[in-house]
């Protein structure tokens, strides 16, 4: 896997940062928001292409922010899990995002087309490739000449789960062989953040440190995050030909339903989730529940209802945590850092801690986990929630040599 996250680029500093507790919100810098009710969110910091990537100059002027969390995101996953070549026609990219266009770089107001004077007959495109959702997969594909399938999946914050699960499929019924997943985004825009404070979505808070508050008595709203992740996505006889090192193994992933329920959090959605939370386990209790956990109070509440009613007083004996106090959420990539922690926890046998997670919410009774924790861990069992009221899930499985 390849990470580009606000709390270290990279798997190994991710991880520390994740299990030391660090957390990646601060205030806003990529534009100013002086002028809005929230002015915090997780960004990547003193991100340059050219030194983390080695991505060509030429080629970033076409690329937004997003596209180029992408790129370098896959080359990183593509180092990790020692590829040095491909089945090009046996390949394919399979990405979640939802506002490629909209960083400060290209505004709404850019225009798509591009004057003929800026590309004097050299065949290159009169389009503004910031403006399409689906500049980051091409451009993956590109950069590895890969032939299969590529398109991008915009299904709001369980895009990431989509992606990955979708590919989970194709690979099981033998359409490809090996497969690039996951997310990019970059939500944090003037455009973005407005409309989300609009909506009343975003945390009030302006202590950037304990803002965002899981199942915590002081939980308000959520924050932002922006990044990428980079799944390299075989089948495990695909991996062990070639030797490779196996994080974890999808093991069940159920899609969100066809329909919509409610843009209301204080609707009743709980007993939905509850079924796509039973559906997602299969019978068999996980070790860990890796929990959307956004720090929303509506939705932290409609979402422990959901794990009361799934697993009754049980609840109280599983572990529960959340990355989304280090990384943010909202959009595409909340569920891919959620992916790739839940990966991680099982490959290092240790669940990581909630932060801000100081005082339980009134009603709650989850084993909410507060400080790094060694655990032999066979599976995990993780959800993420749109605010459309759809909801999926996906467990994750260790792989035994």
């Amino acid at each position: 896997m390849g990470i580009i996250s606000p709390v270290g680029i990279g798997i190994r500093d991710f991880w520390k940062s994740l299990k030391t507790g660090k957390t990646g919100l601060g205030p806003i810098t990529l534009f100013d928001a002086d002028s809005l009710p929230n002015r915090i969110a997780a960004e990547v910091k003193d991100w340059d292409h050219r030194r983390t990537a080695h991505l060509d100059p030429a080629q970033c002027k076409h690329f937004s922010r997003a596209t180029q969390f992408g790129v370098a995101a896959a080359r990183l996953a593509m180092a990790d899990a020692g590829l040095v070549s491909l089945d090009q026609d046996r390949t394919e990219v399979l990405l979640g995002t939802t506002t490629n266009s909209l960083d400060e770089s290209n505004p709404v107001q850019e225009p798509i087309t591009i004057p003929d004077s800026e590309y004097p007959g050299d065949g290159s495109p009169r389009i503004n490739l910031k403006s399409f959702l689906g500049t980051p997969a091409a451009a993956i594909a590109l950069d590895f000449g890969i032939n299969g399938l590529t398109t991008v999946i915009t299904d709001a914050d369980y895009s990431a789960f989509s992606a990955v699960g979708l590919a989970a499929q194709r690979i099981e019924s033998g359409r490809a062989d090996l497969i690039l997943c996951g997310a990019t985004e970059t939500p944090i825009n003037s455009f973005t953040i407005s409309a989300m404070c609009e909506a009343d979505l975003l945390t009030r808070n302006r202590n950037a440190h304990d803002a965002i508050r899981p199942f915590d008595n002081r939980h308000d709203r959520c924050a932002l995050g922006e990044g990428a992740v980079i799944f390299v996505l075989e089948s495990h006889k695909h991996a062990r030909q070639r030797n490779a090192r196996i994080y974890a193994r999808i093991d069940e992933f159920v899609p969100a339903p066809a329909i919509l329920y409610s843009f209301d959090f204080k609707n009743n959605c709980s007993e939905n989730w509850a079924q796509t939370i039973l559906d997602t386990e299969r019978a068999c209790g996980p070790d860990v529940i890796h929990a959307h956990g956004s720090g929303h109070c509506d939705m932290d509440n409609m979402e422990a209802r959901a794990l009361h009613q799934a697993y009754g007083n049980q609840i109280g004996t599983i572990p529960v945590t959340s990355v989304k106090a280090a990384v943010g959420s909202g959009s595409a990539i909340g569920g891919a850092f959620q992916i790739a922690a839940s990966a991680l926890m099982i490959d290092r046998q240790c669940i990581l801690l909630t932060r801000n997670h100081d005082r339980p919410a009134p009603g709650y009774h989850l084993n909410v986990v507060r400080r790094l924790t060694r655990k032999r861990i066979e599976s995990i069992s993780q959800y993420a929630y749109a605010r459309n009221g759809a909801h999926t899930g996906m467990l994750l499985t260790g792989v035994r040599t």
